[in-house]
């Protein structure tokens, strides 16, 4: 089955896209998924369909074997495929979309961008991981301060979850509650959390669930927050994070990172699904689960994964969420199955860069370090270039700018006592 996506082109008029939004194009990327029913029973699959956005259009996929039956779900957001794989059948298919980064010009013109009513709702409900009270309303209050607007407010938010909370994964539990609780976790419970302060502000704001396009299995979660006038602004909150101490250093090290850049995300993932908490169809039968199954907190609730569901939804799509037989013991790629995607040329390029001069570096030094005498401009250029490419694929931190500039003195300081 090889289709297109019923929306075909977004235009820069559409619903959800303002003069204050710059959208890019920075080329088309390919997924390839590929999952494989290793049980001795049949398994069900309920996949989601990666939706038409404004960061990531034109998308077309093709499946094997093909995708008969494909619903919206019960929000209106996502088309998830159900799908029956007999013991040892495949299901792998290519996704392809054209991705557009997000630059927000905080002195362009604000448009007529609304959300109509069914929307709003939708995105400043409470759910089973979202989880809205009074008590989070007035931690979101105490967070935003003296903030008027709603996009300063959205801002201090994001800026707040950056600096006191820590990334972790695997998290103790999913939900918005648990990130509140343990104040660290991985990309879903920043995503999670800040979607709860963001609505019960009367915010709207949505959790994406998706992939880096690049490398293998590079799963991400992040959220997009609706301002009036402007549309649906980007927000990785798990992206910027610092581990020092000291207050002031902390501060520039998010500056080094780009924190301040709120709203604009460059073309670097693509969304399989909108929303935690999707109910599916047809309808998800629970089942006794083995004592074997993998199970997690959810919500506040004990989940054993593919086998149960939080009355009737899966936690998320990431691709998708499986249902196992009852004598099924599953593994790490039974949960979601596997993908990669195509990279350019760039991607390679930086990760050869990388292994070459932290390569050369550390060969260099343990060279050295027997008595051999190479010149330093080598050694010392190694751990430059590796450094480098690591800042450029993995983003700049203090402790990594701090590498590069030793490593740059120590160059400086050779080519001064060749040239002197």
């Amino acid at each position: 089955m090889n289709r297109r996506s019923p929306m075909n082109r977004l235009p820069l008029d559409a619903p959800g896209v303002s003069q204050a939004l710059h959208y890019v194009a920075a080329g088309s990327t390919t997924l390839h998924y590929r999952y494989t029913n290793t049980q001795r029973e049949p398994v069900e699959l309920w996949l989601a369909l990666p939706p038409e956005l404004p960061t990531q259009r034109e998308i077309r996929w093709s499946w094997q074997p093909a995708l008969s039956h494909i619903t919206t779900d019960h929000l209106g957001l996502n088309r998830i495929a159900h799908i029956r794989l007999d013991p040892g059948e495949t299901l792998a298919g290519t996704v392809q979309a054209r991705l557009y980064r997000v630059v927000y010009n905080r002195s362009g013109s604000p448009s007529a961008v609304t959300l109509d009513p069914a929307e709003r709702a939708v995105y400043l409900r409470s759910s089973p991981q979202v989880v809205l009270s009074d008590d989070v309303a007035a931690e979101a209050q105490r967070i935003v301060g003296d903030a008027q607007t709603p996009l300063e407010q959205a801002y201090r938010l994001h800026r707040h979850l950056a600096r006191h909370y820590r990334y972790q994964w695997p998290p103790a539990a999913r939900g918005s509650e648990a990130m509140r609780r343990e104040r660290r976790g991985d990309c879903g419970q920043y995503s999670l959390l800040y979607a709860a302060w963001c609505r019960s502000l009367g915010i709207p704001c949505r959790v994406l669930y998706g992939s880096f396009a690049y490398g293998h299995l590079q799963a991400h979660a992040w959220n997009e927050v609706f301002i009036e006038g402007i549309g649906w602004l980007p927000v990785d909150t798990s992206r910027y994070k610092s581990g020092v101490p000291v207050p002031w250093l902390a501060e520039l090290e998010l500056i080094m990172q780009g924190v301040q850049n709120f709203g604009s995300l460059p073309a670097d993932r693509l969304a399989f699904s909108i929303e935690p908490d999707i109910v599916l169809e047809p309808p998800y039968r629970n089942r006794e689960a083995p004592a074997t199954a993998f199970r997690m907190s959810v919500g506040g609730r004990d989940l054993a994964w593919g086998f149960e569901s939080i009355d009737g939804a899966a936690p998320y799509l990431q691709p998708l969420y499986p249902r196992f037989g009852p004598s099924a013991r599953p593994a790490g790629h039974d949960l979601l199955g596997v993908w990669r995607f195509s990279s350019g040329w760039r991607y390679y390029t930086f990760w050869l860069l990388l292994w070459l001069g932290f390569g050369i570096g550390l060969l260099g030094t343990i060279v050295h370090w027997f008595g051999v005498q190479i010149p330093d401009l080598i050694r010392s250029g190694g751990w430059l270039i590796g450094n480098l490419a690591f800042i450029r694929l993995t983003g700049l931190r203090l402790w990594k700018l701090l590498l590069v500039l030793l490593f740059a003195v120590e160059i400086m300081i050779y080519l001064w006592q060749v040239f002197s």
